[in-house]
């Protein structure tokens, strides 16, 4: 099965949707360009190091999208609930778009978030990207 694995640190929490300052829409702007950019970038990286060819392998036509929060302790998770860290992660989804892997990011089936604490104490999203075809 071809899994692209695409780690990214953590969006900031300022775009979470229930982060802080909304009133500064430039600086919300500048988060939001930044998080989509990393992820382009690093999705980019895990293609190539894949040995995935584009555009004759990409992008899927469809893929799944499973997103792993890794936290550096439990309490930064404690209170967080699903439909928040999949739109915590938008803009990274749409760099995994930028990339090529999927034509638009309304082609992913998003599973359940699922939250760990990190092993080495960072914070990060780790998004698994399976195209569908290969779930079934």
């Amino acid at each position: 099965m071809r899994t692209l694995t695409i780690e990214v640190a953590l969006p900031d929490p300022r775009l979470h949707p229930n982060g802080g300052d909304r009133w500064n829409h430039r600086m919300i702007a500048r988060l939001k360009k930044e998080t989509r950019h990393e992820s382009a970038t690093m999705a980019r990286v895990a293609i190539a190091r894949s040995g995935l060819e584009l555009p004759t392998t990409l992008p899927w036509p469809s893929a799944r999208l499973s997103l792993i929060y890794e936290f550096a302790s439990v309490r930064n998770f404690q209170n967080r609930d699903d439909d928040g860290l999949i739109a915590w992660a938008k803009h990274s989804r749409d760099g995994l778009a930028d990339a090529c892997i999927v034509a638009n990011d309304r082609h992913f089936t998003i599973d359940v978030p699922r939250m760990r604490v990190s092993r080495d104490g960072g914070n990060r999203l780790i998004m698994l990207v399976t195209p569908t075809e290969e779930i079934q």
